[in-house]
């Protein structure tokens, strides 16, 4: 887990933290160092919720009411889609309010079970604008066609304050070029969305 400070644009602080539900991962994204380690196994719920419950000892945040850590995203180690049973099974510890009473958290997930769910909002790790690039840099991401993926969030549920999050990693001489952009833009385009480069 990392915890990853920032400073708001009024000069206060915030904490989010990034959480694995993996240990290694099988994806083999060939930019992710994590990708180069392999799959070793699924984490549990216990292990999931323990990295929340360590940063906030690390951090002397014992403020039950109003934590210092709110928002997580489930994008560190693994690919939370492979391990969903048990990354399930945290969410709603997370978000049960006898349990750590978070929002909603920012996580990759089986779409249709998200939706569903409510238990967390979307990012989508898309790191390439079109699916020859995302093949050669996420080969295993891109066995779920882009065309497919695109056409599956633009039919993904979204509440009137809700968007999807794109995550978008510029490699150098890679995916960052102006023609990248120009598809960047019309691909994200077709959804309510917001991209994070």
């Amino acid at each position: 887990t990392v915890i990853l400070p920032s400073t708001g644009q009024d000069g206060s602080v915030r904490i989010a933290q990034c959480v694995s539900s993996q240990i290694g991962c099988a994806m083999g994204c060939t930019f992710c160092s994590t990708g180069t380690m392999g799959f070793i196994r699924n984490m549990t719920a216990g292990e999931i919720l323990s990295q929340v419950l360590v940063a906030r000892m690390r951090l002397g945040d014992n403020r039950i009411d109003h934590p210092i850590i709110r928002n997580l995203v489930f994008m560190g180690m693994g690919e939370p889609l492979l391990n969903l049973r048990e990354t399930t099974r945290a969410l709603e510890m997370l978000n049960h309010d006898k349990g750590m009473d978070f929002s909603p958290a920012a996580y990759r997930f089986d779409l249709r079970e998200l939706g569903d769910s409510g238990l967390a909002f979307l990012a989508v790790s898309l790191h390439a604008p079109n699916q020859d690039l995302r093949a050669k840099i996420m080969p295993k991401a891109a066995n779920w066609h882009l065309d497919d993926l695109m056409a599956t969030l633009e039919s993904y549920p979204l509440k009137t304050r809700e968007h999807i999050t794109f995550e978008y990693l510029l490699l150098g001489g890679v995916n960052d070029q102006p023609e990248h952009a120009r598809e960047l833009a019309k691909l994200v385009s077709r959804v309510k969305g917001k991209l994070n480069l």
